[in-house]
């Protein structure tokens, strides 16, 4: 399955789910990364969201006043099809692996639901290409699904990297990357929308 206008209707058809919705969940996602990154979801430096698709959560954060945020995608259907011409110039391909920026460019990233994707030969490039474009001390979130329970399966045929923890730590340290997770566990263990996700969450640095 292709990214862009097919897995598009495949989320929408198949499991219900609208890619350009910006509803009441959206705002409260908003919310989870404000209470849990408060220190690094800031207007003074460039944020960057990697799997942006059509930007929703790009959009999102403008309409919360954020001007500085900027998404990528290996789609460039899902950028020509943005609903969302105010941020339309904020949204940029990733041909190739590779993010169109300067090194040391954003101090916060997200990746939430979008690593599980990207098959795992390619993973290693990924992770380097964002830690080319991290600032130090900045900081990525990635969020992603465990491996599946044995005798269960996965709806989304696109669910090709989905690994232990273990595994996914040690692609972070080949990177170079630091594991700082442990400084945000007790937020997200008290944020009430964080706990109703069985999400697999990291936080790395440089």
């Amino acid at each position: 399955m292709k990214f862009g206008k097919e897995y598009f209707d495949f989320c929408k058809d198949v499991n219900n789910f609208n890619m350009n919705c910006i509803g009441e969940w959206q705002t409260q996602y908003f919310d989870l990364l404000k209470d849990i990154f408060e220190e690094h979801i800031t207007k003074k430096h460039k944020m960057f969201d990697m799997g942006t698709a059509t930007g929703v959560f790009v959009e999102t954060f403008r309409r919360q006043g954020y001007d500085n945020v900027y998404g990528g995608d290996v789609s460039d259907w899902y950028i020509q099809n943005t609903p969302f011409p105010e941020i339309r110039d904020r949204l940029c391909n990733v041909e190739d692996g590779k993010i169109p920026f300067s090194d040391d460019t954003f101090y916060f990233i997200h990746m939430a639901q979008v690593i599980e994707h990207i098959p795992e030969e390619l993973i290693p490039g990924v992770l380097n290409e964002l830690y080319r474009v991290l600032m130090p001390g900045g900081i990525i979130y990635i969020a992603t699904v465990g491996p599946l329970i044995p005798g269960t399966t996965d709806v989304d045929p696109t669910h090709i990297s989905m690994f232990t923890r273990e595994k996914w730590e040690s692609f972070f340290l080949t990177a170079k990357f630091r594991n700082v997770f442990g400084f945000y566990k007790d937020r997200f263990q008290s944020n009430k929308m964080a706990k109703e996700y069985d999400w697999v969450n990291f936080v790395i640095t440089k």
